[in-house]
């Protein structure tokens, strides 16, 4: 487990691992000497008038002397003032070690978020048929924020402690081995029972917090996007009753985990006492005991050890409990990011796959993962460039999934989409979708300004203004911006075009097409929700395109496609007919007998 969440970090947050452990092997070597320091600072304390005469305090004298001290300085002055040094050099280096180990965390929680998002974003459009975009914001918000506060950093802490636990362990086994082992027995011992007894536990209970933070994710989603039907149906506290009940077994589980992680520190407290007690009346017991000014400074010694060593053993407790909890969420982004295979063009640097004659719909054949039967069979047609064509039939008759096909979202299961004889594929895709302009039935609206909208996807610093002014001309919605909107393209809209009526977003939707001029435009039943007035003016600004663009229309309502040059009738994933609207009027289809209804 400690391997897979370690192979979470890319190879420069490895880097920055490994020179965060640097400066904690650093601090661990301060650490150690300032344990050191406290016996020959006790012996003086207790029996200074002797205490020369103590081997520490004189192989330390003359050490000093040597290093160039004079003799007539007192010796208890120096080593206070070195001690004093050493103080403030490790307050310095373990803020400096904290700083970095800090540092290091946030920057792999921003390293960790983007590989995630650009996993995802490298998937093909179907895999986000299969997915609830509530549970992939939660992966790439709560749950990496998760592994960063629960998992990488506990562990980051957990090294640090283990090198600074171990340093001073190693000194006091110097001093003395049956005492340093016992201790680490003791302590060691504990903890890793308690962990051997709870490790089944918390990785069930990470199992079923993963569990309910994917729901109350999926549940916040579905309420505040059907708001309007829950504020009509008045079913406010059944929605905030639906959220809770994940949100609260969310929360005792975490609880739950805190606690587990704090109650072995109050144990080890008690048993350390419980030890110093006993060891303490057993030398005084002794028939050997040692005299005080000798028995105090070893008590000082190990009181001072322990102070430090019980972080420590806590901290691995603490780490490997916060592993255990997170395995499932470690395994989870593991494998999201193992996904990645992102393509790194940008559509600002590829050329637009210029059409000039005809797209041709060859023996497309389209199956679903999870379909019994193919969604679309053997479909051939041709749209010739300048023209408009219109894809229509009933609900299920193939007509979205042969429109992201020809959008380059889906790759044919057999058949291709050739582009004035060029075959549409993963080396040109990019190509293609720059020359395209996609218009669908609900446009997306960003919280930002009417031109950032209009040009969706573009820094703000980079939109072309004469090209938005143009985009909104073409799609008549340069007047109300200009003479209704306060700030004109600067006006911000609101979440989701909420000060917006249906009409105006649908041409900021044209508009946002057009803004890169591209040479055809697909129109994914964008006007299906509009009144018959605002549809009838918008098919209007449409058609008027055709003669300069590629029109693709895909319709419901059979009234909005009488001026294409031709209809293309699906039915079950197969083309029934096709001709103009007056051709196919006199004929016996389902294009005639939905018109007729």
């Amino acid at each position: 487990m400690i391997n897979r969440a370690f192979s979470l970090l890319s190879r420069s947050d490895k880097k920055k691992a490994a020179f965060v452990t640097l400066i904690i092997t650093f601090q661990a070597l301060l650490e150690v000497t300032g344990a050191a320091s406290i016996v020959p600072i006790l012996i003086i304390l207790i029996d200074s008038d002797n205490s020369l005469n103590n081997t520490v305090i004189n192989t330390l004298a003359e050490f000093v002397h040597n290093i160039g001290v004079p003799k007539s300085i007192d010796f208890t002055l120096v080593l206070i003032g070195a001690l004093l040094v050493l103080t403030i050099l490790t307050f310095v280096v373990r803020s400096y070690s904290a700083y970095q180990r800090i540092l290091f965390v946030e920057k792999t929680r921003f390293s960790l978020s983007k590989r995630l998002l650009e996993s995802y974003l490298s998937q093909g459009y179907e895999y986000f048929l299969t997915q609830n975009s509530s549970e992939l914001s939660k992966n790439l918000l709560s749950e990496v924020d998760q592994i960063i506060g629960k998992v990488i950093y506990t562990f980051v802490n957990m090294v640090a402690h283990v090198i600074v636990g171990s340093a001073i362990l190693i000194f006091l086994a110097i001093i003395n081995p049956a005492v340093a082992l016992v201790a680490f027995l003791a302590a060691g011992g504990l903890y890793a029972a308690i962990y051997l007894g709870i490790s089944k536990s918390l990785f069930r209970m990470g199992q079923e917090r993963l569990k309910n933070n994917k729901d109350r994710f999926i549940f916040a989603g579905e309420i505040f996007g059907s708001i309007k039907a829950i504020k009509v149906s008045g079913n406010e506290e059944y929605s905030v009753q639906k959220f809770l009940i994940p949100s609260r077994s969310f929360a005792l589980l975490n609880a739950k985990k805190q606690v587990i992680s704090e109650i072995p520190s109050y144990l080890i407290e008690a048993v350390a006492i419980i030890g110093l007690i006993v060891f303490t009346y057993l030398n005084i017991a002794s028939a050997s005991s040692s005299p005080p000014e000798e028995l105090i400074p070893i008590l000082g010694l190990y009181a001072y050890s322990f102070y430090k060593l019980k972080p420590a053993v806590h901290s691995i407790f603490v780490g490997l409990s916060g592993l255990k909890y997170g395995a499932k969420t470690i395994d989870k982004l593991y494998n999201d990011l193992s996904m990645h295979s992102l393509c790194k063009d940008d559509l600002d640097d590829v050329e637009k796959l210029s059409l000039k004659d005809k797209i041709q719909i060859s023996d497309v054949i389209y199956h679903y993962n999870d379909a019994e039967k193919p969604a679309l069979s053997s479909v051939n047609f041709e749209i010739k460039a300048g023209s408009s064509v219109a894809i229509v039939g009933s609900t299920g008759s193939g007509k979205t999934t042969l429109t992201n096909i020809m959008l380059g979202l889906l790759d044919t299961t057999a058949g291709g989409i050739y582009f004035d004889g060029v075959l549409l594929n993963k080396s040109n895709v990019r190509n293609w979708q720059k020359n395209v302009g996609y218009v669908p039935q609900d446009i997306f609206m960003l919280d930002a300004s009417v031109a950032e909208n209009i040009a969706f996807g573009i820094p703000k610093e980079q939109i072309d203004m004469v090209a938005i002014k143009n985009a909104a001309h073409a799609a008549q919605i340069d007047e109300f911006i200009e003479s209704k909107l306060e700030n004109a393209y600067e006006t911000t809209i609101g979440d989701r075009g909420i000060r917006l009526s249906g009409g105006e977003k649908q041409r900021i939707g044209i508009a946002r097409a057009l803004y890169t001029n591209p040479e055809v435009l697909v129109f994914d039943e964008a006007t299906s929700a509009l009144d018959s007035v605002t549809e009838k003016g918008i098919i209007e600004e449409i058609h008027k395109m055709s003669q300069q663009k590629t029109i693709i229309m895909i319709a419901h309502r059979l009234s909005t496609v009488k001026k294409c040059d031709l209809i293309v009738v699906l039915n079950n994933g197969e083309i029934e007919t096709m001709g103009t609207y007056d051709e196919l009027i006199d004929k016996k289809n389902s294009f005639s007998t939905m018109l007729n209804v």
